[in-house]
């Protein structure tokens, strides 16, 4: 069942997107990985009747669902978060960079 912590841990963010109405903070790479993931070790498990496998695999497919709906309900806007500083980021031109 530590699976569970693997597929669980990206939800912290729920409260951030809820909270800002934006799903900047959901790494989408990892929440596609993982759901799809989750999904067919689900399936394999329930192919073998292996409910060791199957539980935390469909239990990590239904948090991933949770999270591509998420990003689906509050859309990404770039603009708007790093206009409140939500996003840090550093530009460094190349004259700051010393030889």
């Amino acid at each position: 069942f530590n699976l569970l912590f693997f597929y669980g841990a990206p939800l912290s963010t729920i409260c951030t997107v809820l909270k800002t109405r934006n799903s900047v903070s959901i790494h989408i790479p990892l929440m596609i990985t993982a759901t799809a993931n989750g999904f067919f070790w689900a399936v394999f498990g329930f192919a073998v009747t292996d409910y060791f496998i199957f539980i935390p695999n469909g239990i990590g497919a239904i948090l991933g669902l949770v999270q591509i709906l998420l990003c689906c309900i509050f859309p990404r806007n770039l603009a708007e978060s790093s206009a409140k500083g939500e996003i840090k980021t550093q530009i460094i031109s190349a004259s700051d960079v010393e030889s």
